[in-house]
């Protein structure tokens, strides 16, 4: 018996990895393994930084994210690592699930201090297939908390893929809301989406700001976490209310997303908390220019 309420969010004893390390090995007879012979690594040596196997012909010309396993130092690790360390149960997670990271670079972003976000992915074997199935995200190093956000972002994605809980399809474990049945997601404006599209959405946001909560106990990394907050916050809030009020669970869905809820709104209390300190008298002005996200609207 699984207990679906500890599964969504990260635990400290490794629980909700233990479970989605079942389903992977059901599937794929996946199983965790620390990197052998691997000159870099992450997460204390439990995942592999190596060039990206399928994405290998991209050229400055003909695109902005390119390659950047060449590129790549022992001062890159040491630079990420508290990005992705001071969230203790998530780096734990982590060590539990990613097997690769392929680093990228991106040719329009800026890098440096003032530098911010990321352009990423994960490998999903739909989109190209290696012959063996791996956790591995690529994400842009230009930034080391846009880095980490980015991380975060696609383990969330493939976290839920592993649970049969993709973007476009589920198999009626957790939600029986039909492909057919589309909502409005905060996250893309451009046409409305099934339900298990907003809760995968949502949910990588949710894992992401809570990584930028962690860090933004590191020294001096406050008001920067704040900046990523700000504008995310109302798009979690709008995205938990439409999930609420329109997600079709099965007994084990209600559980599952009673713990992914306690999580976001958690996630988002915290959040807001963080952004008043920090922004000060500004704060309503800047979430609620972060609300105008909803003037675009999306098409029936």
């Amino acid at each position: 018996m699984i207990d679906w309420k500890r599964v969504a969010k990260p635990q400290p004893d490794g629980y909700d990895s233990a479970v989605i390390a079942g389903y992977l090995f059901d599937r794929f007879g996946w199983v965790k393994k620390k990197p052998e012979n691997c000159r870099y690594t992450l997460c204390d040596g439990h995942v592999a930084i190596v060039a990206d196997p399928i994405h290998k012909d991209e050229h400055l010309v003909e695109s902005t994210m390119i390659n950047a396993h060449d590129m790549w130092k022992d001062e890159h690790a040491a630079a990420l690592d508290p990005y992705l360390r001071q969230w203790h149960d998530g780096h734990e997670m982590l060590k539990l699930f990613l097997d690769e990271f392929w680093p990228k670079w991106s040719t329009t972003m800026s890098n440096g201090p003032g530098s911010r976000g990321c352009v990423s992915g994960h490998y999903d074997p739909k989109h190209g297939n290696i012959g063996r199935y791996v956790n591995a995200v690529y994400i842009t190093i230009n930034s080391n908390q846009g880095c980490a956000e980015g991380i975060y972002h696609e383990v969330g994605h493939a976290r839920l893929n592993a649970l049969n809980l993709r973007i476009e399809e589920h198999d009626g474990t957790l939600i029986t809301n039909t492909k057919d049945e589309l909502y409005e997601s905060p996250i893309r404006r451009d046409k409305k989406r099934p339900m298990s599209a907003v809760i995968q959405a949502i949910y990588s946001w949710i894992i992401f700001g809570e990584n930028d909560l962690q860090v933004a106990t590191l020294p001096g990394i406050a008001s920067e976490s704040a900046e990523y907050l700000i504008g995310n916050l109302p798009k979690i809030e709008d995205g938990l209310i439409t999930i609420r009020e329109n997600v079709k669970c099965t007994p084990e869905g209600t559980k599952f997303m009673d713990g992914y809820f306690e999580w976001g709104e958690d996630v988002a209390a915290r959040a807001r908390v963080l952004c008043q300190k920090e922004l000060g008298s500004d704060y309503t002005r800047r979430y609620e220019l972060a609300c105008k996200y909803r003037d675009v609207k999306v098409p029936d």
